[in-house]
């Protein structure tokens, strides 16, 4: 058998599982990492959070102008996704409306509305992100593909939890979850058992969350998966830090650390989880110069739910120094950049 039809079937069995770094390593491996696998290989990226080496390979395989309408689709895609997470929205959105316009299948434009919705969905734009979602869920549906439906829920169930509507949310994660169990994807599992439990956690329906951030640690770490340490992990120990177990969110955000990743909305979401800590533990200078650690990852890619988030810490980190007046200056920041239908 050539070497490239073996590297392609070691690629798309690592896919199957979800296993993202071994998708990497096939891909390479096969043909000298030529330009035949540069999707698989920038796609893999993007899960493993490397955005930066995810756009360069996409870059490249553009400049090739390939001949496949969906095969560039997917490379603009990409790059699509990794502007977003790198901060330029604005180039981000460009390209994946390209992305949607090129496609010639209509899996592959059910793609690109689902990366829409991702995009409109976190810059608070609620309205185009729950049509660009409901398109591509109705056309994974069709297409009888639960892997495209469970992206698409992802989204559907975050615009419904950051528009304050928890019950929805909480009916879509569940739609989600069942929709996993018709793939063999394990990370996608993890994720949504990851999703709903931080969305419980949210709530306060601590045992429930605790319960599926269990189930989710442990599928990441089946897989092998960073991700244990760098989303389930933190994410179980705001449930710790919920009941009192400083210690345990400690050996949490330490794990986190030691992973090597480049998101600057994840570590945004562990110093803002280490603020909460040092409150907690009576620190509240600590919980200052976490928060603010933060609010210069959020800024970095122009997150104005994460700001909000940031500077709700910052003032609560004031407050405990006794400084009203910043405090005050704090909290109305906050305010300016939360969601108009977020009502907490």
């Amino acid at each position: 058998m050539p070497l490239h039809e073996i590297g392609e079937l070691q690629v798309r069995a690592a896919q199957a599982l979800g296993r993202h770094a071994e998708v990497l390593a096939a891909a390479s491996r096969a043909r000298g990492g030529r330009s035949r696998f540069a999707l698989e290989k920038a796609e893999a990226l993007l899960e493993m959070m490397q955005h930066t080496q995810a756009l360069r390979i996409a870059t490249r395989a553009l400049r090739t102008r390939p001949e496949d309408h969906d095969e560039e689709a997917r490379l603009r895609l990409v790059r699509g996704r990794a502007l977003w997470h790198l901060g330029r929205t604005g180039r981000a959105l460009t390209e994946l409306r390209r992305a949607a316009g090129l496609a010639s299948s209509p899996l592959t434009r059910a793609r690109g509305l689902e990366e829409i919705a991702h995009l409109e969905w976190h810059e608070q734009r609620f309205e185009a992100a729950r049509a660009a979602a409901d398109e591509a869920l109705a056309l994974y549906e069709q297409a009888r593909r639960p892997d495209g439906m469970v992206r698409a829920l992802e989204a559907v169930a975050g615009i419904h939890r950051d528009s304050g509507r928890f019950e929805l949310a909480l009916r879509a994660h569940g739609r989600r979850i069942e929709a996993t169990r018709a793939t063999t994807r394990v990370d996608e599992q993890a994720s949504a058992r990851a999703d709903r439990g931080d969305l419980l956690a949210f709530i306060g329906r601590w045992d429930e969350a605790a319960s599926e951030l269990d189930v989710a640690v442990d599928l990441f770490r089946r897989l092998g998966d960073d991700r244990e340490h760098t989303v389930a992990r933190p994410r179980r120990a705001m449930v710790d830090l919920a009941r009192g177990d400083l210690a345990a969110v400690d050996r949490s955000l330490a794990r986190a650390r030691e992973c090597a990743f480049e998101a600057p909305r994840l570590r945004g979401e562990h110093h803002l989880l280490a603020s909460d800590l040092h409150l907690a533990s009576g620190d509240a200078r600590g919980a200052e110069a976490e928060a603010r650690e933060a609010l210069q990852a959020f800024a970095s890619v122009r997150s104005l739910e994460g700001t909000c988030r940031s500077q709700i810490r910052i003032a609560h980190a004031i407050v405990g120094q006794v400084r009203p007046r910043e405090a005050i200056s704090a909290a109305r920041r906050a305010v300016r950049c939360a969601p108009r239908p977020r009502r907490d």
